[in-house]
């Protein structure tokens, strides 16, 4: 568990609780002042660090450990 939380950096942690709080994906990039490109880039990465496919498993299992 300790060796996944690891690989994930600020910005994959940020986008994480902002997801969790029902953003969109334009809104997190406005907020983080980051491109629309560069976040699916993030998201895309966080689901595969989780082994995901989907935000509610994302949010869920980043609950479970406790990056959220």
């Amino acid at each position: 568990m300790e060796r996944i939380k690891r690989k994930f950096d600020e910005i994959d942690i940020k986008i994480l609780k902002l997801t969790a709080e029902g953003k969109t994906d334009k809104e997190i990039a406005k907020t983080i002042n980051m491109s629309l490109s560069n976040i699916k880039y993030h998201k895309r990465k966080i689901f595969k660090l989780l082994g995901t496919k989907n935000v509610k498993d994302c949010i869920y299992k980043a609950t479970k450990l406790d990056l959220i």
